[in-house]
């Protein structure tokens, strides 16, 4: 399949490894929030999107 006409979730493939390992070294710290913080990271990479995340941490900022 062209690049050009992949479907757009695939473009959430190609940020997994970065956000993978930024997800073990929260999970070591608070496993609850892994999760959202992972899902946070994939949309703000798709969208640009920032979004609050428990606790007042903020997630990435451009």
């Amino acid at each position: 399949m062209d690049a050009a006409v992949e479907p757009p979730w695939m473009v959430c493939f190609a940020c997994l490894d970065l956000a993978y390992r930024f997800c073990v070294r929260i999970d070591q710290i608070s496993p609850k929030r892994t999760c959202r913080l992972h899902f946070n990271y994939i949309r703000y990479m798709l969208t640009g999107q920032v979004v609050e995340a428990h606790d007042n941490v903020r997630t990435w900022n451009r």
